[in-house]
């Protein structure tokens, strides 16, 4: 008997048996003439199927059918499963990220992680070049065999397809998302992915939104910075309206904003330049140049460019204002005779930083000292014979500490030869008042202070002559 011919049934046992087999070759149905199996018949079935070759998927007890009894089954093959696309990255879903706690948050018995109710993963930010998602293959499938143990392919899974949209390319093997750009993870239409670099938010930030962290080109905020919120841009930002009491606005770029920057617990520190309509009471670091187009009330402003408030009141009125370069507003201090501090030629930021790595050195260098120290004393004792076992693992950490010493040394070193050329007194630079100075206000030109008793009631030029500073009318035109 072969496969061909059992399809179309054979009579086996004197023609007492017809035995038949499926043409896609899955089942094999045994029919007795005389209508029943009887169990004579069921006794030498096996070796009816031995000569027919059907050795796969005997059934211990044949089933009933409308044709005979089901007496071999074979195992259909099963379908691959389908692949699919592995995010590397964790898109944005709005809700609380879990964060190291900062001193004063959470619960200390709660674990090492803090639950951040204000960093709520609206917005996911990648790097040019990071690698977004990836294809994870699908799998073969299992083969199947017929009742001849005849092996079925099996028809394996599709892979997945990627949806990209712009800012977001896929490598030449097909298998990764990479971003194109810096910027924020966008989730669009039917599970496309695009990275963007340049972002407006509608409204405030605010409990809605939760912190902010961009990293893309610019982004624009349409409404204010609510109290307690942080924003971190590394591009440009504008902010329509204000930035209110308790926010901390970092920006790499420059910084324009269409209203306040207000109260004592805002901290705002800016890579370029600000532009604002005023300041109130805020701790401002700007690293360029400074706008102001109403007022500076009470605030404190580290500059390192110039500084101009120049437009509507024109007026620095209380706190203190550091230009690196030169400053022009129309009316230093106020008629209440605030203490007003007017600085120029004196770039605040840097010296502080200048200060904190002077301490470095010098830190750097006594830690330094103490490990020569050690070290040769560890030297003289072994002239005298082989160390011991404390000595020589101490011996072996100082060892490996030198080096390391020595570069953060270095290190510190060089940026103080960096900085040092920038400090230079700028003594060419200038303090404009406009409109007028009053009593109370102190001008200071890089290290050398000029204090006013007196209202200045005309428009004046503060500048470096002859070792000190000096007030001279502006002439018309």
């Amino acid at each position: 008997m072969t496969p061909e011919e059992l399809t179309n049934g054979v009579f086996v046992l004197d023609g007492a048996l017809k035995l038949k087999v499926s043409k896609d070759r899955m089942e094999a149905v045994a029919s007795p003439v005389e209508g029943e199996l009887t169990p004579e018949l069921e006794r030498v079935l096996p070796q009816v199927l031995d000569e027919a070759g059907i050795v796969h998927g005997r059934l211990p007890v044949p089933e009933r059918t409308r044709d005979g009894w089901v007496v071999a089954r074979g195992t259909p093959p099963e379908k691959g499963e389908d692949g699919t696309i592995e995010y590397l990255v964790r898109l944005p879903d709005g809700r609380p990220v879990m964060r190291p706690p900062e001193e004063g948050e959470g619960d200390p018995d709660a674990g090492p992680l803090y639950v951040d109710p204000n960093m709520l993963n609206l917005v996911v930010n990648v790097r040019e070049g990071e690698t977004i998602a990836r294809k994870v293959p699908p799998t073969p499938g299992v083969p199947g065999q017929d009742v001849f143990g005849g092996e079925i392919p099996a028809k394996p899974g599709q892979y997945a397809a990627f949806k990209p949209g712009a800012g977001v390319e896929i490598s030449q093997d097909g298998m990764t998302m990479v971003a194109a750009l810096s910027g924020k993870i966008e989730l669009e239409g039917e599970g496309k992915i695009s990275v963007r670099d340049e972002w407006t938010l509608e409204g405030d930030v605010d409990a809605g939104t939760g912190h902010i962290e961009f990293i893309g080109r610019h982004m624009k905020i349409s409404g204010s910075v609510q109290h307690g919120f942080r924003v971190q841009v590394e591009g440009d930002l504008e902010v329509g309206k204000d930035i209110e009491d308790g926010a901390h606005v970092e920006v790499r770029g420059s910084l324009d904003v269409g209203g306040i920057i207000r109260a004592a617990k805002t901290v705002i520190k800016v890579g370029g330049v600000l532009t604002c309509q005023s300041i109130e009471y805020a701790d401002v670091t700007v690293g360029g140049r400074m706008e102001v187009k109403d007022y500076v009330l009470d605030a404190t402003c580290r500059v390192r460019g110039d500084v101009q408030v120049v437009e509507g009141k024109g007026q620095i009125a209380g706190g203190a204002v550091y230009a690196g370069g030169s400053l022009e507003a129309k009316v230093f201090g106020t008629s209440a005779n605030v203490p007003t501090r007017i600085s120029v030629g004196r770039d605040l930021a840097l010296e502080e930083r200048y200060e904190k790595v002077v301490a470095e050195v010098e830190t750097w260098g006594a830690k330094l000292k103490e490990v020569k120290k050690g070290l040769a004393a560890l030297a003289a004792m072994e002239a005298k014979g082989p160390l011991g076992r404390k000595p020589k693992f101490i011996k072996d950490r100082l060892t490996d500490l030198r080096p390391k010493i020595e570069a953060r040394l270095r290190e510190a070193t060089r940026l103080l030869a960096e900085m040092e050329p920038h400090l230079v007194n700028k003594r060419d630079a200038r303090a404009r008042a406009l409109v007028k100075a009053y009593a109370k206000t102190v001008v200071e030109i890089k290290d050398v202070r000029l204090h006013l008793d007196r209202n200045v009631e005309q428009p004046v030029e503060f500048r470096f002559r002859d070792g000190e500073v000096q007030v001279a009318p502006i002439q018309a035109g």
